[in-house]
């Protein structure tokens, strides 16, 4: 999987990231595996779900995807998860329209 790694991280999330309304990518490790195979999770953000759902139906997410498959989709399993933020760290609560409420 270093292999993977080393090709998602460098080249990969660096593509996603250049894709308009994609801000920012952080990939995390789970830490107790448990000694088999490492769990990796990624993390994009993005300006909004209409960001998200444009990025979602391009010819690029298809082409990233398929590329993707290609190279590591004999040794990957993949999940995706639409997340919508409702809270962060400076307490600010946010509505569904993404404004701060009190």
């Amino acid at each position: 999987m270093e292999e993977w790694d080393v090709w998602h991280s460098q080249q990969h999330m660096r593509d996603v990231v250049k894709q308009p309304g994609i801000s920012k990518a952080s990939k995390f490790r789970i830490a107790s595996s448990g000694g088999e195979s490492a769990e990796y999770w990624t993390i994009y953000e993005l300006e909004s779900l209409g960001a998200f759902e444009k990025y979602d139906k391009s010819q690029a997410a298809k082409e990233l995807r398929d590329d993707h498959q290609a190279r590591f989709g004999h040794a990957t399993k993949l999940e995706r998860f639409v997340l919508l933020k409702t809270f962060d760290t400076t307490g600010t609560r946010r509505s569904d329209s993404g404004r701060g409420s009190e």
